[in-house]
């Protein structure tokens, strides 16, 4: 029987004997980190509880990672991480490469996104050029009032026309599309405003409006000249508006007696009808008031002879129609004034 001495002994000689190369790996103790075991075997290391990984070596890199509530953080020069705005910011220019169109404030008008898509103007006020053309409205003015005054037309503040004489129509001006304040006032003498109404522009249109006598002062009467669009090429077009006086009506004729157009009231404007190309000579009579007068559907050149008229004319007039025409005939004026019954007749 080996005593204590012998036995530890017998050990030491063991291990420093056939046993000497076979390792024992270390034990941790309880509760603690693995012992590192040897040179060759490298265990990573461990992040303790609520931290953050520890970096294993220098050929294994760990990105980094964000704290609550914090940013990405920038892992390296390879992978870049656009910036994030924070709340209630604006988007953060991530790079050269990828712009951010501005955004308006809540509120405000939009922003353009280059200089070279500019935004039209916004709101009330003098037409501007950069305006783009469909929010414009085409018009001009026709004068038939009887006050032998000049007249001078403001849209906005802006004088589109000066010195519009009786019987005379202004070239047509661009309006912006909307409710628009237009004045009247006359051209020359003491200023007097005959007309101050607001009234609205439709983008696109194309309107004449008529300067008339009424019991209550002036009014402008709109006539849109964008009718008769489907006539033939080998047609021309043709209307009457009458622009006169109050309770007025009127028949036009043709030189054979042929009702072109009956009982036209006062501010009332008849449909285009088509007419073969050619000078054509009219009567304006007052209206005959009878229902089995029929209009004529198209107006042509007649057998010069006369007609029967169940009234005396009142005055003629003469339109020469071309290929592709369209026109309008303004009866205005009275046979009480200087301002005598006439006929004025515009191309659209």
């Amino acid at each position: 029987m080996l005593d204590k001495d012998s036995y530890e002994f017998g050990m030491m000689e063991n291990r420093s004997g056939n046993q000497r190369d076979i390792p024992v790996p270390p034990v941790a103790p309880e509760g603690g980190r693995p012992v590192f075991p040897g040179g060759n075997t490298p265990v990573p290391p461990i992040a303790p509880e609520g931290g953050r990984p520890v970096f294993p070596g220098g050929n294994t890199p760990v990105p980094p990672i964000a704290g609550e509530d914090e940013r990405p953080v920038y892992p390296g020069e390879d992978y870049p991480v656009p910036p994030i705005a924070g709340e209630d910011e604006r988007p953060v220019y991530p790079g050269e490469d990828y712009p951010v169109p501005p955004i308006a404030p809540e509120g405000g008008r939009p922003v353009p996104p280059s200089p070279s898509i500019p935004f039209p103007p916004l709101g009330p006020g003098p037409v501007r050029p950069n305006r783009p053309v469909n929010q414009f409205a085409t018009v001009r003015f026709l004068n038939a009032a009887t006050n032998n005054l000049p007249m001078n037309v403001s849209i906005d503040n802006r004088q589109v026309v000066g010195g519009l004489q009786f019987g005379e129509v202004s070239s047509y001006s661009r309006v912006g599309d909307g409710f628009r304040t237009v004045v009247i006032t006359s051209a020359s003498g003491p200023r007097m405003i005959f007309y101050n109404r607001t009234i609205p522009f439709i983008a696109g249109s194309r309107t004449t409006y008529v300067i008339v006598d009424t019991v209550n002062g002036l009014d402008l009467v709109s006539v849109p000249d964008q009718s008769c669009r489907n006539m033939s090429r080998e047609l021309g077009c043709l209307r009457v508006a009458n622009m006169s006086y109050e309770n007025s009506a009127f028949d036009v004729l043709l030189y054979g007696g042929e009702t072109v157009f009956r009982d036209v009231r006062f501010k009332e404007v008849t449909p285009m009808k088509q007419a073969r190309p050619g000078e054509y000579d009219f009567y304006i009579t007052n209206a005959a008031r009878i229902g089995v007068i029929r209009e004529i559907p198209i107006i042509v050149i007649g057998n010069f002879r006369p007609g029967n008229m169940a009234s005396e004319p009142l005055l003629s007039f003469g339109v020469d129609i071309e290929e592709g025409g369209r026109y309008t005939c303004y009866i205005i004026g009275n046979s009480w004034s200087s301002a005598n019954l006439r006929v004025v007749t515009v191309m659209d």
